[in-house]
């Protein structure tokens, strides 16, 4: 039987890992290397060991009748790939599994992944559902990461449950199959993985607002670390879900982002100012690793951690899971170098990510040096490419601005005005617009089309001629890129201040 590169190197580290307990991490994952050297005083029980069987408690019956529909209703998706959906408790005890066809049924029989056996990483070592459990974010594992020989030629993918109100632990949902997957079909079993851990969470939220959830499930305890942010510039919008949406461009964008950073690579996120690129990255973390918290650093950060103690280490000692450098574009010269050595020899110990808008990056732009240090590159679009999305980012915001008020609610030709927008300033501006009609409401409690200004009315600008709708887009579209900073907006237009308040004027652009 051949074997890749990767595969050989990866043998002969669990020869040297079984022989002599040496974790060889420059040929395992992260996660792999983690679960090895914590399994390392279980060896060599769990290297041939059967998954135990476990009696099931009344919590652990209560757990299965939650996610038994969500289970039926995702297997589906893996028809084809041989594999079953798993849930287990917080102790490794599997209480419900469902397979896409009779395929997985058998291997998953195979190697006892049913209800009543445990799959704690102690007594069968790293897999899906105990690693998961144990390190508290997303577990992949194939081949002979697994060390259990019984597991030698599974593929398995696990992702903790927290409960959705108090954070706790309850569990894991894991898939798992026999068959070796090409790259498009590991990222299916993954998503499918994603989408069951939100579906449950929805259920154990339902199930709390029906009162059908005991009051000591409830409880909190040991919350997870939540995001610990630096930069006060990062997301005046908080509380946003802003990575949620419909539209097919949007799907896509997601399901790149969200899988790159299930991977663990290292991302980069490009797209205009003001289209979400760091909100993004951080809400989909959170949702594929809920109990790592993220940092997020711009370059005035970056900057005056240099000129203190010219170090960045100690961006990490908070222990974070995910660092996002945001607008590397405005990074000076004297950052690169610092900068370009803490991604290198730092990549092991936390996830790294970072955000730049392409029209202020070229080859001559010092941040383009540290653009090879990155994995994986997403596109984040234009808010004018999300049309379909953009009734309910509507009213999150308008809920968000209510500030405990009863939100306004937008009739339908506003929406469909708003809807219809250019937004060259994109969700920035979207922002800004609903919050100087907030800030206008009165005793008013419905957004109508009077209520839309100009520079944001797609019907009103379409009785501009052509250039003068592009000059408009483009005198936003800068005021956003330089903070509406008129000045600096006026010099990269090449105009005189003057002369950008008189076009801002005639534009309608008053607001900004």
């Amino acid at each position: 039987m051949c074997h890749s590169t990767e595969q050989q190197q990866l043998l002969q580290a669990r020869e040297r890992y079984l022989d002599l307990g040496s974790v060889d991490r420059s040929s395992l994952t992260v996660t792999v290397a983690e679960a090895w050297r914590r399994c390392l005083p279980a060896l060599p029980a769990i290297t041939s060991a059967d998954a135990p069987p476990l009696d099931l408690t009344p919590t652990d019956e209560f757990l299965a009748s939650l996610v038994a529909p969500v289970l039926q209703a995702l297997a589906e998706r893996l028809n084809g790939l041989g594999a079953g959906l798993v849930v287990a408790t917080d102790e490794g005890a599997i209480v419900s599994v469902r397979f896409a066809d009779h395929t997985a049924q058998s291997a998953l029989e195979r190697i006892a992944m049913l209800p009543g056996h445990s799959y704690a990483e102690r007594l069968v070592g790293p897999n899906g559902i105990g690693t998961a459990l144990e390190q508290l974010r997303p577990a992949l594992l194939t081949g002979a990461e697994h060390l259990n020989d019984a597991f030698a030629d599974y593929t398995c993918f696990g992702m903790p449950l927290l409960h959705p109100f108090t954070g706790q632990l309850i569990g894991a949902v894991e898939a798992t199959t026999r068959q070796p997957l090409q790259r498009a079909q590991l990222e299916v079993l993954q998503h499918t993985v994603l989408t069951a851990q939100r579906a449950i969470a929805q259920e154990f939220a339902q199930a709390r607002r029906s009162g059908s959830l005991r009051a000591g499930s409830a409880l909190p305890i040991n919350p997870p670390t939540r995001r610990a942010h630096f930069g006060a510039q990062y997301r005046s919008f908080a509380d946003v879900r802003l990575a949620e949406g419909a539209s097919p461009m949007w799907r896509q964008t997601r399901n790149d982002l969200s899988g790159a950073l299930l991977r663990h690579e290292s991302v980069l996120a490009i797209g205009e100012t003001g289209t979400g690129k760091t909100s993004a990255i951080d809400e989909i973390y959170q949702q594929t690793s809920p109990w790592g918290p993220s940092v997020v650093i711009e370059p005035g950060d970056v900057v005056g951690r240099l000129n203190r103690s010219r170090q960045l280490d100690p961006l990490l000692d908070d222990d974070p899971g995910l660092l996002i450098f945001r607008n590397i574009h405005a990074l000076p010269q004297s950052a690169i170098r610092p900068l370009s050595e803490f991604l290198e020899t730092r990549a092991a110990q936390v996830q790294l990510a970072a955000t730049y808008n392409p029209a202020h990056m070229t080859d001559r732009t010092p941040a383009a040096w540290l653009l090879p240090a990155f994995q994986h590159t997403t596109n984040i679009p234009p808010l004018r490419a999300r049309s379909d999305d953009i009734p309910g980012i509507v009213e999150q915001f308008l809920e968000v601005l209510a500030n405990g008020r009863q939100p306004l609610r937008c009739s339908a030709e506003a929406m469909d005005v708003l809807s219809a927008g250019s937004w060259p300033g994109n969700l920035r501006q979207l922002h800004d617009v609903l919050a100087e009609i907030e800030a206008n409401r009165g005793t008013r409690s419905m957004i109508t089309l009077a209520d839309i200004p100009q520079h944001a009315n797609a019907s009103a600008l379409r009785e501009l001629t052509m250039m003068q709708r592009i000059e408009s887009d483009a005198i936003i579209k800068t005021l956003y890129e330089h903070g509406r900073n008129k000045s600096a907006a006026a010099q990269a237009l090449g105009i005189s201040r003057s002369s950008l308040y008189r076009k801002m004027s005639a534009y309608g652009i008053t607001q900004l």
